[in-house]
């Protein structure tokens, strides 16, 4: 199966999957394997199908264009132009699809501390302070390669997951894996999905009515998932 049939194929099973089982099974896909290769090999394509996704669901005219025929550079610059994330990722999903493409272009290519300095140092300074949820610990090689991945895949599915409904379903996801997996406070997972929010009611795309209505079914679902 070719990348391009694969990407289809992930785009498919996520049409079968909740949110939430799609956030656990992206997240044991990346610490289930020693190998580099397979990991970012398949957190690009979980990137590269989230972006898809946000442009389909956004586009008026969705049957106008063959979205999957676009290339990865191409979508994450027509999400930032029509408002659907955030531009601080792009600097990230740009050095994970260089990254990607060493692998593709070179069968004996190995990925090195470098590579991962190099990715390390491109999120923490494009994301600014939410890096630090993602980066402040936890990256020895090549674990900094699985968070940097995790530092923009997981904005881009709560971007999506709010904006096509289906933020119930992702958030108790989010807070039971992080908070198991990495040992995260529910005070700093709860603070996170915050900013995260944030970032999506920021973005513009729906009205003061709507984004209200959003805050409030978020404080529903932190209530419900970490009662106080």
């Amino acid at each position: 199966m070719n990348l391009r049939n694969l990407l289809l194929h992930m785009d498919q099973e996520k049409e079968e999957r909740n949110f939430g089982d799609l956030f656990r099974d992206c997240f044991q896909e990346l610490y289930g394997t020693a190998d580099v290769l397979a990991f970012v090999i398949r957190g690009h394509l979980y990137c590269e199908s989230a972006l898809t996704q946000l442009l389909e669901a956004n586009f008026k005219n969705p049957n106008a264009i063959d979205v999957d025929r676009l290339q990865y550079r191409t979508k994450v610059e027509l999400c930032v132009a029509l408002g659907l994330i955030d531009p601080s990722l792009t600097p990230g999903l740009h050095k994970l699809g260089l990254l990607r493409n060493k692998f593709g272009h070179n069968l004996t290519y190995v990925a090195t501390e470098v590579d991962q300095r190099d990715f390390v140092n491109t999120v923490k300074s494009s994301l600014g302070a939410p890096a630090k949820f993602y980066l402040s610990r936890g990256r020895k090689f090549p674990n900094g390669l699985r968070r940097c991945i995790l530092a923009l895949w997981i904005p881009l599915q709560i971007h999506l997951a709010f904006l096509t409904g289906h933020s119930e379903e992702l958030l108790p996801a989010i807070l039971d894996t992080i908070i198991s997996m990495w040992g995260t406070t529910p005070g700093g997972a709860k603070e996170r999905l915050k900013q995260a929010l944030d970032e999506v009611l920021n973005l513009g795309t729906m009205s003061n009515e709507e984004a209200q209505s959003l805050r409030s079914d978020w404080e529903k679902s932190w209530a419900e998932i970490n009662p106080v």
